[in-house]
């Protein structure tokens, strides 16, 4: 395996190098902590190759509880021991258009990184799940194009996701503004989900 995963035109490729669908569901661990070893396995046994994880950081918009450092590492841990690829994302900034609010989420990845670094092959970091509930392509780009580089600088190189505006749904963001965002990513490392 090399670095971990990488992203060339419309394609995301794994670890060795081959194209890589993603099949699998989400796991709501914030709201039900103590449940991820049972919800995993059961989802592995679907034949799903892919698990995308809620979290919380404690502040923005909803306040969810805060998902530490050590816990991040654990959670990761069970999805490789389960041969399934962990799609983090955090839940806090969900539909808010405020900037502040993606800074917040973005604040905690930075001082959890440690738990992602080394699991490039194993780990997608899906930024903030919907962020931006308006349909409004300028302040998605805005908010990515502010982030996207402070995780970069800070050592972070996991294949990011960014979900659309209009809480995940409106594609023409991407369609819009997506380059500009791509171009935030020094390591040209980013990839883009439309919620349907």
């Amino acid at each position: 395996a090399s670095s971990g995963f990488s992203v060339k035109g419309t394609t995301l490729y794994d670890a060795n190098g081959n194209p890589f669908v993603m099949r699998g569901t989400n796991h709501a661990y914030v709201w039900y902590k103590g449940k991820e070893e049972t919800a995993l396995k059961a989802i592995a046994a679907t034949d799903a190759n892919t698990v995308r994880i809620v979290l919380g950081c404690g502040g923005a918009k909803q306040n969810n509880p805060f998902c530490s450092e050590s816990e991040l590492s654990d959670i990761i841990k069970l999805c490789e021991q389960n041969k399934l690829i962990a799609v983090l994302e955090v839940h806090d900034a969900t539909g808010s258009d405020s900037i502040d609010d993606l800074q917040t989420v973005t604040n905690y990845w930075l001082k959890v990184k440690n738990a992602l670094v080394g699991h490039e092959d194993t780990v997608i970091l899906n930024i903030a799940n919907e962020w931006v509930g308006t349909w409004d392509s300028d302040v998605w780009k805005n908010g990515y194009t502010k982030v996207i580089p402070q995780l970069r600088d800070a050592g972070i190189r996991n294949t990011i996701m960014v979900d659309a505006a209009g809480w995940g749904q409106y594609a023409e963001a991407i369609e819009q503004k997506g380059k500009e965002v791509f171009a935030s990513d020094k390591l040209a490392n980013t990839m883009f989900s439309v919620h349907m």
